[in-house]
């Protein structure tokens, strides 16, 4: 369920801001200082890192995606959710901050 859910959402982001980044919701940044002193992480949860990444790119920043592996977890919970409830509620979230940053997108893209 976790991965249909995380695919789903990088899908839409995708499609939202662009297929330069392929992996939204990893949560895993590195960034120069210079690109976090213009940009400020916005988001209570994990929907920074789409915040982060669309406005980045919007901002003209070079964006890389470094690949790495992501093992299952052997103990605790995970963040996410336990159940699809939880699941949908954060969803929510990373939707909309997607849908956030495309619209700020347009509106910039309007006054220019």
């Amino acid at each position: 369920m976790a991965r249909t859910l995380s695919w789903t959402i990088n899908h839409y982001a995708m499609a939202l801001l662009g297929s330069g980044v392929h992996d939204y919701t990893s949560g895993f940044i590195a960034g120069r200082a210079e690109v976090f002193r213009q940009i400020r992480l916005r988001g209570d949860y994990g929907e920074y890192c789409i915040d982060l990444l669309g406005r980045a790119q919007r901002a003209g920043f070079n964006v890389v995606e470094v690949p790495y592996v992501c093992v299952p977890r052997t103990a605790g919970d995970s963040k996410t959710g336990a159940n699809l409830w939880d699941y949908l509620v954060k969803g929510r979230k990373y939707v909309s901050a997607a849908w956030r940053v495309r619209r700020e997108t347009r509106n910039v893209m309007r006054e220019t």
